[in-house]
């Protein structure tokens, strides 16, 4: 309770250390260049010793399954389900597939 009337330069608020590693995760793998999905890791399974980096095997290299476009593609999403893709053209059109792979075994 007393770091309700202290300020910060005299007493550091509770977690502030869990908070600034949280932060430098997160910062790590937004910038590490291999890191291809939204997780993020957690202090409890990361190392301190060494900063975040994703492996280049890890970033997906062979093509699985081609979809059937004429121009360049804008945007593409998965569903829900990771079963099917919707992908956005120029023409303001989109094709929507079932793939034969899910978005998790890309």
């Amino acid at each position: 309770k007393i770091q309700e009337f202290l300020p910060a330069a005299v007493m550091l608020p509770p977690k502030r250390l869990e908070v600034l590693l949280k932060q430098a995760l997160v910062l790590q793998a937004r910038n590490c260049v291999y890191h291809n999905s939204d997780f993020i890791p957690h202090i409890s399974n990361s190392s301190l010793l060494e900063d975040h980096s994703c492996s280049r095997d890890m970033f997906p290299t062979e093509t699985k399954q081609i979809l059937e476009h004429r121009d360049e593609v804008l945007h593409c999403t998965w569903s829900n389900s990771g079963l099917f893709l919707a992908t956005g053209r120029s023409m303001a059109a989109s094709i929507s597939g079932n793939t034969t792979h899910s978005a998790t075994s890309w």
